[in-house]
């Protein structure tokens, strides 16, 4: 917010300028516009999903005694033996 509303350091600007006069009421378009915050959210969106989904393989092995107990007794109950 800082580089759009012209507060930052004017090292940041010589490296990557920006000349023109934002209002506090648009910053928010040039912020959601900016490509390297873009770059920076797709990777969180990734890395999120990664979590997710190693969350639900942990979740399903914790889970893999229940269902092996369970076909354990399936087995017994079809064959006749309680």
């Amino acid at each position: 917010m800082e580089y759009y509303t012209g507060k930052s350091d004017p090292e940041v600007y010589k490296e990557k300028p920006f000349d023109l006069k934002v209002l506090k009421a648009d910053v928010h378009y040039y912020i959601n516009a900016d490509e390297d915050l873009q770059k920076i959210q797709a990777k969180m969106v990734y890395q999120e999903s990664i979590v997710n989904y190693l969350e639900q393989i942990l979740r399903m092995i914790n889970n893999r005694s229940f269902t092996i107990k369970n076909a354990i007794e399936w087995r017994r109950f079809t064959s006749g033996a309680l």
